[in-house]
């Protein structure tokens, strides 16, 4: 039964029963349909953004590991970049040095240049697009990288007497003996200020055997001859090629001055003589007049997880020997 709506007339102090047009019916009806529309939307919004479906946790979830996957091999990435700009430092102040080669050229456009513009809706857009362009620079570093090793086969292979002279091992047994300090600049033990290190210090017991990194022929042998009395004891050798080794402060020589030996030939022993700190040997790479670091002409006797060790223990900045 409809319910009718009365209201109070003054005048005749009487109630009088109000007649509801059509059209204020049609916008009760509106107002009423329009606010469960609203309550309606609003509990659909409400229940979407606060509750997740089992989908959408599921979706979040993968969305959550795969960020997390990214980087990770965002950071296995650069790991592997600096493994490589490691080799191409080795490739170029060694190899290309001793074979008086050119650079390897940067073969930058072989493999393209992608951007990646299909992921920029992705929520992680930037971690793929900047891990795929880090696989793309890496990948195209190594391609150059093989070539340049690939010319390097070809001239080595002219040049064997050159790769024997080229001193190439580590002085003394690595079972015995251990870097102390590197090559760049380093704390003097006994003038207390910072001064130009210009070789590598190996630290071992007094008399470890040392030996020669390359064939050559032996110029000095002997303590405190001039120009090398601050390395007391000394053996220095000449290869030839540009390539001069000094094993510095031994506690004796086995070899003579105009002496031909061989690489891995014994030439002194280890010892504390000149103006060093400790028994050591402190060890020189001189090319074409110049010093070079030492710790790039490791590489026939060791390991790669040796010469990583090496070369960390190398770029120590610490107090020399010597």
């Amino acid at each position: 039964m409809a319910k009718n709506t009365y209201t109070f007339d003054p005048d005749s102090l009487s109630l009088k029963k109000v007649k509801i047009g059509k059209r204020e019916l049609f916008k009760k009806i509106l107002f009423y349909l329009s606010l469960t529309f609203v309550l309606f939307v609003s509990a659909v919004a409400f229940t979407v953004y606060v509750f997740d479906s089992p989908k959408e946790r599921q979706l979040r979830r993968d969305l959550d590991q795969s960020r997390f996957q990214y980087r990770q091999l965002s950071r296995r990435v650069d790991q592997l970049s600096l493994v490589l700009k490691d080799i191409q430092t080795r490739d170029e102040n060694l190899y290309r040095v001793i074979f008086e080669a050119e650079p390897p050229k940067k073969d930058s456009d072989l493999l393209g240049n992608e951007t990646y513009e299909e992921f920029r809706l992705n929520s992680i857009s930037d971690l793929i697009i900047g891990t795929s362009l880090k696989v793309d620079d890496l990948t195209k570093r190594m391609y150059t990288q093989s070539r340049s090793f690939d010319d390097v086969f070809a001239m080595a292979k002219n040049k064997k007497e050159m790769l024997d002279a080229m001193p190439a091992i580590f002085p003394v047994n690595k079972k015995t003996a251990q870097v102390h300090s590197g090559f760049g600049m380093r704390m003097h033990p006994i003038f207390r200020t910072y001064q130009m290190h210009t070789g590598v210090d190996i630290v071992g017991p007094t008399g470890t055997p040392i030996y020669a990194t390359g064939d050559g022929v032996v110029t000095e042998s002997g303590g405190y001859s001039r120009g090398y009395s601050g390395y007391g004891i000394t053996v220095v050798i000449n290869h030839g090629f540009g390539f001069q080794t000094l094993y510095g402060h031994l506690s004796k020589t086995d070899v003579r001055v105009g002496q031909r030996v061989k690489r891995g030939d014994l030439i002194g022993r280890m010892g504390n003589t000149g103006q060093s700190v400790g028994t050591h040997l402190h060890y020189e790479v001189i090319l074409h007049g110049k010093k070079v670091n030492p710790v790039f002409y490791f590489f026939l006797d060791i390991t790669p997880q040796e010469y990583e060790q090496i070369l960390e223990k190398a770029n120590e900045i610490n107090r020399s020997m010597s």
